[in-house]
């Protein structure tokens, strides 16, 4: 990581602690490959104002895309970014980020004040293990967590759209 993105992180970092969250406080989780037959493609976005959106799309499936949002409780959302903060040191920025092919590669952007820095990730825990490329806990327990809501804000939308 170079100064200025050091700086983005620091930002990011202070931000998450403050009394009350800055509006200008975002992170995106991307979630794109994995094997031909699997192929995925998930966003999912976190705003200080409490607000989550997802977007999930099967590339090779017949499913149509799906999207969900939901307005997160405080607190869920300050723990969230400030596991995120904590867990930053453990991802690359795209010019260290070398996996193996059809990896499933996760991304995290973090937004300061209309400054992003994105940094990667290999998303899948075995791909993890077999590359070699550990994220710290506060990064997995995060990505967890992402993972849940995720889920939870697609079932919600199903549910609202049957």
């Amino acid at each position: 990581m170079n100064e200025s993105e050091r700086k983005v992180v620091q930002k990011f970092r202070e931000r998450t602690t403050q009394e009350s969250l800055p509006e200008g406080l975002r992170v995106v989780c991307r979630v794109t490959g994995g094997m031909p037959s699997e192929h995925i493609e998930e966003e999912f976005t976190l705003y200080a104002s409490n607000k989550a959106h997802v977007k999930k799309r099967e590339i090779l499936g017949t499913a149509i895309p799906q999207e969900g949002s939901s307005e997160l409780q405080p607190n869920e959302t300050r723990e969230l970014l400030q596991q995120i903060a904590e867990g930053l040191d453990c991802l690359v920025t795209r010019s260290e980020a070398h996996f193996l092919p059809d990896s499933s590669v996760g991304t995290i952007t973090i937004e300061v004040d209309g400054e992003e820095l994105t940094l990667y990730f290999l998303a899948d825990e075995e791909e993890r293990l077999m590359q070699n490329k550990p994220i710290t806990p506060q990064m997995d327990q995060a990505v967890r967590q992402i993972s849940t809501l995720s889920q939870g804000l697609l079932l919600n939308d199903e549910v609202n759209n049957e």
